[in-house]
């Protein structure tokens, strides 16, 4: 059984709103079993690397995350705030990506037209989508994009849907697709599309009421106030493919401005960290860095959550800190390792050494801080990866005098 948590349209803006209500389906997601995350879509509101820089703490989950851009998105900040979650040639539009995650692939399609509501495929990622499509995969291949191919019989939402259906219609006949899963009409959709089945995701910022539902009586095309939803599909070899809805219940910690800590969780075996922060650095593959920040670490740049201003304001140059970092990359079944890789030591418990392969892996990184940037640091010896969440800092200790 493979299963894809499927989020769609945070509209993340900075604000307690937005924040609030996706953390609300990112802690459900958290508290359940998935292969994958799939969010299709409207991202921001803006298009603000700020913006992208919020969600990408929001996102730090322990299963791959894929994203892709909606009518809200700009797909060059998009690139720059969410770069550790995409895998897309070039450096603006079109943000395409094929992403390969356990025995599913996921073929993203960026469906957007900048500075534009509506979606349409140009020829040439017609070309590419085919091209993709028809080459052999030995798995289940999901196609995602964030306009849904169909009319949602709204006088708004309608003009701004996926044009030029046929030409689309045309390309995925035919071709081996479990499903189609898309965004953009913050509704749970169920349809077909050119012979697939399509599946789109709630709204997790609104809900748009359709013609027959009671209105909102606010005049908005929006209904704000509309629990946030998720789908979760299920995909079983042999098996048509299941999805759920899921509209998670509010929480009291779940609403809480600040990331949420270990004595607002009810669960005496389970806590929750959320990041705040990330690394900006060059490294970007483990086999660059190394084992430890003095054994010839880049500079790099801390990039802090705005929800944690005030906890950053004393912080200057010149102070020593210790960064506390999320591997979000390592291998959690791991407990015991050679130390260093040296396979000529005996394999020793992975307390006893500094691996980030163990149950919970934590990192601690000793740093100098070199400037101040608003809610950027600039640091010495990180030899942590590019994207990895810091969920805590801490000061140097010197001398009792001295604290």
């Amino acid at each position: 059984m493979y299963v894809i948590a499927h989020l769609s349209d945070p509209h993340l803006d900075g604000s307690e709103e937005a924040r609030s209500r996706l953390r609300k389906i990112t802690s459900y997601v958290r508290a359940s079993s998935v292969d994958v995350v799939l969010v299709t879509g409207d991202l921001a509101d803006h298009g603000l690397e700020t913006e992208y820089a919020e969600l990408a703490g929001e996102l730090a989950l322990d299963v791959p995350v894929l994203v892709l851009p909606g009518n809200h998105d700009a797909s060059s900040p998009l690139r720059a705030g969410l770069k550790s979650f995409v895998d897309s040639p070039g450096d603006g539009h079109p943000v395409h990506q094929v992403r390969d995650v356990g025995a599913a692939r996921f073929v993203l399609v960026d469906s957007t037209v900048p500075e534009q509501n509506h979606g349409l495929l140009s020829d040439e990622s017609l070309a590419w989508l085919d091209g993709v499509l028809r080459e052999p995969f030995d798995g289940p291949v999901f196609v995602a994009m964030h306009h849904p191919p169909l009319d949602l019989h709204h006088p708004v939402m309608d003009q701004w849907m996926l044009q030029d259906r046929d030409a689309v219609a045309a390309v995925l006949t035919g071709k081996p697709i479990t499903a189609i899963l898309t965004g953009h009409v913050h509704n749970a959709i169920v349809t077909t599309f050119a012979g697939h089945p399509v599946r789109g995701a709630p709204g997790i910022r609104s809900t748009v009421p359709v013609p027959f539902e009671p209105s909102t009586g606010t005049g908005s095309v929006v209904d704000p106030s509309a629990h946030p939803g998720l789908a979760f599909h299920i995909h079983t070899p042999g098996e048509p493919m299941q999805t759920i809805y899921r509209y998670p219940a509010v929480t009291a910690h779940e609403q809480s401005p600040a990331p949420a800590r270990a004595d607002q969780v009810r669960e005496p075996d389970r806590m929750q960290l959320h990041p705040v922060a990330r690394v900006e650095s060059s490294l970007r593959d483990l086999a660059d860095a190394p084992r430890q920040g003095d054994e010839g670490a880049p500079d790099a740049w801390v990039v802090f959550d705005e929800s944690v201003r005030a906890a950053l304001a004393d912080v200057k140059a010149g102070d020593e800190l210790i960064l506390i970092t999320w591997f979000d990359r390592a291998d959690r079944d791991v407990q015991k390792v050679h130390p260093r890789s040296d396979t000529s030591r005996p394999p020793t418990g992975v307390f006893s050494t500094r691996s980030p392969d163990r149950p919970n892996p934590l990192g601690l990184h000793r740093v100098t801080v070199l400037a101040v940037d608003d809610l950027r640091l600039h640091v010495n010896n990180l030899e942590a990866l590019d994207g990895t969440p810091i969920v805590d800092v801490k000061p140097v200790i010197g001398d009792i005098s001295d604290r």
